[in-house]
C-alpha cells in the first residue's frame, strides 16, 4: 500500500491532518498580488498547531508565569527591573503539553535580580 492511499484510507486522523498541512501553504499565495511576509508559513504553523493540540499535547503560553524548570528549559537569563527574578520574560521555543503529558518544555529566557 502507497503512503497517498494509506492516508487518504486515514481520513480525519491527526495523521490525515498533518499531510494537508502543506497545502494549505499554497492556499494562501495568491499570484500577482501583494502578500504580507510570513502569511503562508503562518498558515502552516497554525494548523500544525492545532493538530498537535488535537493529539493532547496544547501549545503554553509561558511568557510573564515563574519559571519552573519542570516546564521550562532557561536558555539565558536577563537582567530586567520591570519583572520580578524568576520570571519568563521572552520564550524561544514554546513548549507543549503539561505536566505528565509534556511533549516539550519551553525554551525560556528568564528574568534576575539587577545586581547592585
Amino acid at each position: 500500500m502507497t503512503d497517498q492511499v494509506r492516508i487518504r484510507n486515514q481520513g480525519g486522523t491527526p495523521a490525515a491532518e498533518a499531510v494537508e498541512a502543506e497545502p494549505a501553504c499554497e492556499r494562501q499565495v495568491v499570484p500577482g498580488r501583494p502578500q504580507e511576509p510570513g502569511v503562508p508559513v503562518r498558515a502552516v504553523r497554525d494548523q500544525a498547531v492545532a493538530v498537535i493540540a488535537r493529539l493532547g499535547f496544547p501549545r503554553v503560553e509561558d511568557l510573564g508565569t515563574r519559571f519552573d524548570p519542570a516546564r521550562h528549559e532557561a536558555v539565558s537569563t536577563v537582567e530586567d527591573p520591570e519583572a520580578e527574578a524568576g520570571t519568563v520574560v521572552a520564550v524561544i521555543r514554546p513548549g507543549y503539553g503539561d505536566g505528565p503529558d509534556q511533549l516539550r518544555p519551553a525554551s525560556v529566557v528568564v528574568s534576575t535580580k539587577a545586581e547592585d
